[in-house]
């Protein structure tokens, strides 16, 4: 420690060479915040850990602290996250149709067999009443034959289904059919951008025009659409206002969910254009929407999402330091974050409008339920972190959950560490 350095608290965090689980201590240094561990086999190590000192501990301090670090944690105690398990993801294959120059998740890189129909029909069976929405990824997904047998196996027994996928297989009419029939409605689609530059540089090849005619062949048919954004600085971090201004012109766009990049899985960005902090990202929006969004947006969405779940136990808007929400109300003259009707004031301005911002707020409640309201959008921003700057301490109160054979394991936590030996 130099002798200015603060701790601000203790952690436990990964060896990135071993991968095993260390006492760690985040530090205060010069506005930055860093992560210290000592592995006994690789040494001392010393990691950038958040670049925004204060706004991560604006959030920490919104944050329950009931989950205390537990020394013993290892990768086979992961099992109990199944029970405040609110998203559960089920990657179907490795596999892929592309081979992104940025992704997260490596696919194409390992020999792995996919799980079967049947693990993961029995394990969806022992899950009893719970009944977590279940999102299947890869990969590709849609690479499985059996997607659309899944598909309906899952949705007859009570679970919300959504695909995250590419979209490369849905420009088939046939097929898109198919999978509406199997009972799926929410779609999550791979969307960067506008332009055939920005896709060479993020998925190694043209799809501006493929998005497009995805996205209207999937309103067409009355699918829930949202787009999953990876921004780079430098490539696409320009095209972040015109993708929130699409989304909120197209009646069946619901949210926008936007990562942005962390040098996790496969990259090929360089080092300083792949480390784009969340709290960066909402100056970004801000600046590109003129000021209708911002950064304390954000942050008051956090303290009202904290609230709303200590009262009614939804865990979708519980208060992280790595997924950020936000539910704007737009019409025809204007876009505002609804965090802001709390302010007497504000709403002094807007009486004309309260039975549409009051149909938009009512709509939140059961927002997977029944998600299109003409004035209600989303915007979610996830920041994934890698093995170099990961807290455990954080990691355990996380809701996002991957059915893998070891196990039920958090999302970062598996794309980070834990997924090489998955198989």
């Amino acid at each position: 420690m130099n002798a200015t350095d603060r701790v601000v608290r203790a952690t436990l965090s990964p060896c990135p060479q071993c991968k095993r689980i260390l006492p760690a201590t985040v530090l205060l240094r010069d506005e930055r915040l860093y992560l210290h561990r000592i592995c006994p086999e690789h040494g001392e190590r010393e990691d950038l850990f958040r670049q925004d000192y204060d706004f991560f501990m604006t959030i920490d301090g919104i944050l329950d602290k009931t989950n205390e670090q537990d020394p013993r944690l290892t990768f086979f105690d992961t099992y109990d996250h199944i029970e405040k398990c609110r998203d559960l993801y089920i990657d179907l294959t490795e596999r892929c149709n592309l081979r992104c120059p940025v992704c997260y998740t490596n696919s194409n890189s390992r020999d792995v067999e996919d799980l079967s129909y049947e693990e993961i029909t029995s394990n969806l069976e022992r899950l009893g009443g719970r009944r977590p929405i279940i999102s299947l990824l890869g990969g590709e997904p849609t690479l499985r034959e059996d997607l659309p047998e899944l598909i309906r196996f899952i949705t007859q027994r009570g679970f919300l289904v959504k695909l995250i996928t590419n979209g490369i297989r849905l420009r088939d009419e046939a097929y898109l059919e198919t999978l509406k029939q199997s009972g799926l409605k929410w779609v999550i689609l791979q969307f960067d951008g506008f332009s055939d530059e920005i896709y060479r540089k993020t998925r190694g090849r043209e799809l501006a025009a493929l998005k497009m005619e995805v996205i209207e062949k999937l309103a067409r048919r009355g699918f829930v659409i949202v787009l999953a954004s990876m921004i780079i600085k430098g490539i696409n971090d320009h095209e972040v206002g015109r993708i929130i201004e699409f989304a909120r012109d197209h009646p069946r766009i619901v949210q926008i969910g936007f990562l942005p990049t962390t040098n996790i899985g496969r990259s090929t960005v360089p080092e300083d254009m792949s480390d784009l902090e969340a709290s960066a990202f909402m100056d970004m929006i801000e600046v590109q929407t003129a000021g209708r969004l911002t950064k304390q947006d954000f942050i008051d969405s956090a303290r009202m999402g904290h609230l709303y779940c200590r009262i009614t136990g939804n865990l979708a808007y519980k208060a992280r330091t790595c997924v950020y929400g936000l539910f704007i109300y737009h019409d025809e003259q204007e876009m505002f974050s609804i965090t802001r009707i709390a302010d007497p004031r504000f709403l002094a301005g807007k009486l004309r409008r309260m039975p549409r911002i009051a149909s938009a707020l009512a709509t939140i409640a059961h927002w997977n339920a029944d998600p299109v309201n003409p004035n209600l959008f989303g915007i979610v921003i996830e920041k994934f972190r890698n093995q170099n700057a990961f807290d455990f301490q954080d990691a355990k109160n996380c809701t996002k959950v991957y059915m893998t054979r070891h196990g039920y394991i958090p999302n970062c936590m598996y794309n980070a560490i834990y997924r090489p030996q998955c198989r």
